[in-house]
């Protein structure tokens, strides 16, 4: 139960956000897949409740289990393409780009699929250039030009995004 989100920290000290674990999902995987030492950071987002196993218990229950291991590879297959696109977007796209991507991944993420969507507890200005490799004056320069076209506006924390279907014609025109 929950949420917590999973980063990796530079030498530098610059956080880069890799993503969000919800309920039902699980992190640790790795290590216990490969033996080797943790690899990233999480850090929770909200109160919650984790099953702690050691990685043989993971193994073990992964073994006896073939529905189960079928759900952890569909799982790992979606993040690998999630971060797959991520680096394709790091990689291809301008900081503009980025954002309206990591937007629409966040009001898809919500359910929305036309029409009005309302994010509640939106990320931050820093945590959004944490999530697409910028900095936060650059996240806030573009949420403002964003805002002006009248695709979006945003009071606090709550993100509204007046029509879905415009940031998805923005978004497939900076891309395309």
């Amino acid at each position: 139960k929950g949420k917590v989100q999973v980063t990796l920290l530079s030498p530098a000290g610059r956080e880069t956000i890799l993503r969000a674990v919800g309920e039902g999902q699980c992190f640790g995987e790795m290590s216990a897949i490969d033996g080797a030492k943790r690899s990233a950071n999480v850090t929770a987002l909200s109160d919650g409740m984790a099953l702690r196993l050691t990685g043989a218990e993971f193994l073990e229950v992964l073994r006896r289990s073939s529905d189960l291991s079928l759900w952890f590879m569909r799982l790992y297959t979606r993040q690998i393409r999630e971060l797959t696109d991520r680096i394709y977007e790091l990689s291809t796209y301008g900081v503009a780009a980025r954002l309206h991507c990591e937007i629409l991944r966040l009001v898809m993420q919500s359910g929305a699929e036309s029409g009005q969507c309302i994010l509640r507890r939106a990320p931050t200005h820093a945590e959004l250039a944490a999530r697409i490799g910028t900095n936060r004056e650059s996240v806030t320069r573009e949420m403002g030009l964003i805002a002006d076209s009248g695709i979006l506006t945003q009071k606090g924390r709550t993100l509204t995004i007046h029509d879905v279907a415009k940031l998805r014609a923005l978004v497939a025109d900076k891309v395309g």
